[in-house]
């Protein structure tokens, strides 16, 4: 099967977050240790906040909350709700991201297991993950 390629992803600036903690937390992480600790081809990329910008089929997302440092792991993402304004002063229509499919999409992957690796070889000093059910719209 060889190398498996894992994407990570942060948010960039948004209005009321002009440096993003998500997205800083995502930069620092030492590549080149995590692939070799882990046999993966790690990528990593910035995702501007712009509703129309996101629509993947899989993303595992870490999240920003403006009263932590801690970065925050997303379990769900919810179709309704949006009620911020993006980089580009838009929010989805009727505050719905889409108009079809489930009300919320829970993730599979074990993202506890995630978090206390995480916080027991935390690649940023004084940093620590936690688990999220409640992302921000």
């Amino acid at each position: 099967m060889g190398t498996k390629r894992v994407l990570i992803t942060g948010f960039g600036p948004f209005p009321g977050a002009e440096v993003n903690v998500s997205w800083e937390g995502v930069n620092t992480l030492d590549k080149e240790e995590i692939e070799k600790k882990h046999d993966i081809h790690l990528f990593r990329e910035k995702i501007e906040v712009r509703y129309s910008y996101v629509d993947g089929c899989l993303t595992i997302h870490v999240g920003v909350k403006p009263d932590t440092q801690s970065l925050t792991l997303e379990t769900q993402a919810s179709r309704e709700g949006y009620v911020n304004f993006d980089t580009t002063n838009s929010r989805p229509e009727e505050e719905k991201h889409s108009f079809d499919g489930p009300d919320v999409i829970c993730t599979e992957l074990c993202v506890n297991k995630l978090v206390e690796q995480f916080n027991n070889n935390t690649p940023i000093e004084g940093h620590t993950a936690e688990v999220s059910s409640d992302a921000g719209k």
